[in-house]
């Protein structure tokens, strides 16, 4: 019973982080494909700023700094 209850929040914790971070539920794409193809980026973007250690900090701090500099931006997108 309790691995079904931590799988279950897992994913809702995923699904906040998708909305708070990358604001997904006011997504307006409509086209199915498209839709798909979003979520699944999102996804990969999620996953990659996981794994990286370079920076310190929750989802949206890492969003914030690979904003702000370039070097570390391509330096994370090469290791992916």
């Amino acid at each position: 019973m309790l691995k079904a209850i931590r799988a279950h929040w897992g994913v809702e914790a995923m699904h906040w982080i998708l909305d708070m971070d990358f604001d997904e539920d006011r997504s307006r794409a409509r086209r199915e494909d498209l839709a798909e193809n979003l979520a699944m980026l999102r996804h990969v973007v999620l996953n990659m700023l996981r794994l990286d250690k370079s920076v310190f900090g929750g989802i949206s701090v890492k969003r914030k700094e690979l904003a702000w500099d370039d070097d570390k931006l391509l330096k994370l997108m090469a290791a992916a």
